[in-house]
């Protein structure tokens, strides 16, 4: 009995113990059930936090609110809070959910008006975008000033947005549900960007990112949470990182090539939300990426590409832009990156689309102003494609693009489905023109935009690899850069309205040197060897193979003015000749232009206008371009060039050895000829002695009077002629003499350089080079001497400068004129005397 007791005792005990057992493990499992949502809810509010910092600055982007970063960051950091709450239970819900709403109201109701102005406002924003993206024509909301009230208005909006997603999260009970309401906000914001043509905020795409992806661990689960923080504080730190602009700073510092890549990157995507805006993705239409360079021969089959219509036939060959290149790689230019253009136009807080206007615009607005006092005059310019372009948009220099066009960066336009495109343009300007635009004082509504403008220009598009061309900048090297920075230092009174650094000095001084050291050297053709394997493809052009065609030149002279300091770019495209032109029944003027016409050039930056286009293949070829009709007939031509180069260089090889030959050579030649030549031309005297000379014969008294006659009347005619001929040539004398010497010095340089074209003309010289200051080198190089840069200097003033010229500079001009009439008497004889005196 004892023992039976003690046997049940211990059992209940046992019993009692086990069941103790029980009920703890049970509570601390439920315990352990009630934390993890706490730590849930807390994780997903960190979460939410980056999600919502991400799609705010992501609508600052898309709408150009100036509101700072931080403020939205604290107001994401405000509404995750608000999460915690919410989680606590329905009732939390309800009445934080009435409070918000309530509060909200009321500062809507206070600040009504504003924020009804502000509202206004950003909807203009954004009808402009649509406007300008997908061409339409919304009519946009009268705003009364401008005020604060935009940014109240956004700040309000990612606060009511921000809190509805936050309502929503709380709400989700599954992982999928919990998604969704986590990319509701993005999936919004992206879509109304994509909608407007706008790429997404870079910081905002790594931030949703961050947030995003560290939500999807579960932190129930062993082992995920660590690693689930550990991700999301990373990632954090990152975003953080890429906000603040140190990112930026130490990649470009230290690791160039990865920034490159990035922006590449970002390029592409950019381009890939156009398409998809434009409805573009599946068309063939996709913008060149870059230019390969290669030494094949140019495919030309005639085959037409555009017609080009204008009012007036441009006095110059007129170049149309297409591919515009960037960064040199050694085997081809990477277009200008749009990337990169955004990225500038943010560090200084100007909309990037009010900054892609202002650039693209500037040199036809600046243009149109000075208008009034020079007589320049834009005109309409249509470009029909015979089929829509694939790679770029056509567009003249010194073109006005109108809102119907979609405008990005400041480099090609990005190719469009439609085969005719309309311009108002200036089309080409002389060098005097130009200039006169640089010279120009009245202030330009952009000039804040386009002063940032000029420091991003200097900085980018003098941008070299870090590697190679070591033998190209040696060449470069050996330039007068002093010459660049001064052309005319005694002329301080025009110097005080046109800057030294303007095109008519320093930027011309450089691409005529450049010019001068290429074609000295080299010569244009199409028989050209492959590039070896490792060479680059300027050196070996200008250094080794010593010959090519645009392409090469182009290359290597935006090459070369880049390490002269002078911002240029590579351009390529089509070029239309004066004579291209036939008269339409309206009155207009059509060119029809084929891949014959295709080329590519070289454009520097002016500060006073913008990119300017310059020639730097042979002007030999340009010559050759307008007159040649046919692929036959250029390669024919090219094949004559050639042989006379190489004819020229084995001319050159054998004056070479005639110098080394003793010259007591020559003179005992000369000894041993000169009795042969006695025995073969007899003396006059011997000559005259085998000689009969004829009788002479009688005349009647008749023909004596006839002859009489006809002596009188020619006689009286030759008189009458030279009085007539010495009038007209007093008449004329006089007519030039008051043209010259009148009371306005200005006019009267204008009048001498007038008069001085048709005696180039006479001696060969007339101009065919696109510029006056291009044509002064020319001069300078065939007329040595004579003070043509000066002179075109001068003559440029005369042109333009309000000042007008003094009379010591006025001497100059007559004394170039004079020297020219004695040229022209040398080298065509006394009778251009009655002409010129």
């Amino acid at each position: 009995m004892t023992a039976l007791f003690q046997v049940g005792l211990k059992s209940r005990l046992y019993g009692c113990h086990a069941g103790k057992a029980e009920e703890m493990a049970k509570v601390l499992t439920e315990n352990k059930r009630e934390k993890i949502p706490a730590v849930r809810g807390i994780y997903t509010a960190i979460c939410l936090f980056f999600v919502l910092s991400g799609a705010f600055l992501w609508g600052k982007k898309l709408l150009a609110a100036e509101v700072t970063p931080m403020v939205l960051v604290l107001t994401a950091g405000g509404l995750s809070l608000c999460l915690e709450i919410l989680y606590l239970g329905k009732k939390q819900k309800i009445f934080l959910s009435l409070v918000f709403f309530l509060l909200f109201g009321f500062v809507v109701i206070r600040e009504g008006f504003a924020l009804a102005e502000g509202v206004k406002e950003l909807a203009n924003r954004f009808l402009e975008l649509i406007n300008l993206y997908q061409r339409t024509d919304f009519l946009l909301w009268y705003v009364e000033g401008k005020s604060s009230g935009a940014e109240q208005a956004f700040l309000l909006l990612c606060i009511f947005l921000g809190f509805l997603e936050v309502l929503l999260v709380s709400c989700a009970g599954k992982k999928w549900s919990r998604n969704l309401s986590v990319l509701c906000l993005p999936v919004l914001t992206g879509a109304v960007g994509f909608l407007a043509g706008k790429s997404p905020s870079q910081e905002g795409m790594v931030l949703i990112l961050a947030g995003f992806l560290a939500l999807q661990p579960e932190p129930g689960k062993k082992g995920t949470m660590p690693m689930a923080a550990g991700m999301g504080v990373l990632i954090g730190i990152a975003a953080a990182f890429s906000v603040s602009g140190k990112g930026d700073q130490i990649l470009a510092r230290y690791h160039k090539s990865w920034l490159e890549r990035q922006l590449r990157l970002e390029n592409q995507m950019l381009e890939r939300v156009r398409q998809l805006g434009a409805g573009e993705f599946f068309f063939r239409n996709q913008e060149q990426p870059e230019y390969t360079l290669d030494n094949e021969e140019p495919r030309q089959t005639g085959a037409e590409i555009f017609h080009i219509t204008v009012d007036r036939v441009p006095e110059q060959p007129a170049y149309i832009r297409g591919f515009i290149g960037g960064d040199y790689s050694g085997k081809s230019w990477e277009k200008v990156s749009r990337q990169e253009f955004s990225d500038w136009a943010g560090s200084f807080g100007k909309p990037v689309q009010d900054c892609q206007e202002a650039v693209q615009n500037f040199s036809c607005e600046q243009l149109k102003k000075m208008s009034e006092e020079t007589g320049l005059k834009s005109q309409n310019v249509t470009i029909k494609l015979k089929e829509p372009a694939e790679s770029y948009m056509l567009i003249p220099y010194y073109t006005r693009i109108s809102g119907e066009r979609y405008v990005e960066g400041d480099g090609s336009l990005a190719p469009r489905k439609q085969k005719e495109l309309q311009w108002e343009s200036f089309l080409t300007l002389t060098s005097w023109q130009r200039d006169g635009a640089a010279a120009f004082q009245e202030k330009n509504p952009s000039g804040e935009i386009w002063e940032q403008y000029q420091s991003y220009v200097q900085k980018t598009y003098t941008r070299l690899p870090e590697q190679g061309l070591k033998r190209l900048r040696a060449l470069a090297d050996g330039f007068d850069r002093e010459s660049f920075r001064v052309l005319y230092p005694e002329s301080d009174d025009y110097g005080a309205s046109l800057s030294q650094e303007d095109f008519s000095g320093g930027l011309m001084r450089a691409a005529w040197q450049v010019q001068n050291r290429m074609w000295k050297d080299t010569y244009y053709s199409w028989d050209l060897e492959p590039v070896p394997e490792g060479k680059d493809f300027a050196e070996y052009f200008l250094l080794e193979q010593k010959k090519g065609y645009c392409v090469h030149y182009a290359t290597a002279g935006t090459l070369l003015l880049r390490m002269c300091g002078i911002p240029a770019r590579y351009v390529s495209g089509y070029i239309v000749f004066p004579e291209d032109f036939q008269k339409n029944k309206d009155g207009t003027w059509t060119a029809r232009v084929t891949d014959r016409r295709g080329h590519a050039w070289t454009e520097i930056f002016q500060k006073g206008l913008g990119f300017l286009p310059v020639e730097m293949t042979p002007p030999a070829y340009t010559d050759l371009l307008a007159e040649v009709r046919s692929e036959e007939d250029m390669k024919e031509t090219l094949q004559q060039l050639d042989r006379q180069e190489e004819s020229v260089k084995k001319q050159e090889e054998e004056r070479k050895k005639e110098m080394d030959i003793p010259k007591e050579q020559p003179a005992k030649n000369q000894q041993q000829e000169e009795p042969q030549n006695q025995r073969q031309n007899p003396k006059p005297e011997d000559t005259a002695k085998n000689t009969k000379i004829p009788e002479k014969s009688g005349l009647t008294d008749a023909e004596k009077g006839r002859t009489a006659m006809a002596a009188s009347a020619s006689l009286a005619g030759g008189g009458t002629l030279f009085f007539l001929l010495w009038c007209l040539k007093k008449s004329r004398r006089r007519k030039r003499q008051a043209a010259f010497f009148q009371e306005d010095r200005a006019q009267g340089a204008l009048a001498m350089g007038k008069a001085m074209k048709p005696m180039l003309k006479s001696l060969g010289l007339e101009q065919k080079l696109p510029g006056e200051l291009e044509y002064a080198a020319f001069l300078e190089e065939k007329l040595p001497g004579m003070g043509w840069r000066r002179g075109m200097f001068l003559l440029q003033k005369s042109a333009f400068s309000r000042q007008g010229i003094t009379d010591v500079e006025f001497q100059e001009v007559e004394k170039l004129y004079g020297n020219l009439v004695q040229k022209v008497l040398e080298e065509k004889g006394r009778l251009w005397k009655w002409f010129l005196t």
